[in-house]
């Protein structure tokens, strides 16, 4: 950390096979507050964008470790779309791993 304040962007984006991907949320948000701080908002946001440009399949919503949290994954799950988040390898992760098939 560098003790420099500043302004960090969060940014949603729709795109599909087939188009050029579009921003659907943007936001300047102040650079001392939580990353996922706002992840749950935006998500639902750029969820709701989507719908009323048309789009009516399944969304997929994908997000790094920064959104690892309830906020984000509850938006997607009440908005019914799929999601992917890349998660910390904690020691709660891993048992969850290993405890696969």
């Amino acid at each position: 950390y560098s003790g420099v304040r500043g302004l960090n962007a969060q940014v949603g984006v729709l795109s599909s096979p087939v188009d050029a991907p579009v921003i659907t949320t943007a936001r300047l948000r102040r650079g001392n507050v939580a990353s996922a701080t706002g992840a749950g908002r935006m998500l639902t946001q750029a969820i709701s964008t989507a719908r009323a440009a048309g789009v009516s399949g399944r969304i997929l919503a994908r997000a790094d470790s920064a959104y690892y949290g309830w906020a984000f994954v509850g938006a997607a799950i009440r908005h019914r779309a799929w999601f992917s988040v890349t998660a910390r390898m904690n020691p709660q992760v891993k048992s969850a791993i290993a405890g696969i098939g």
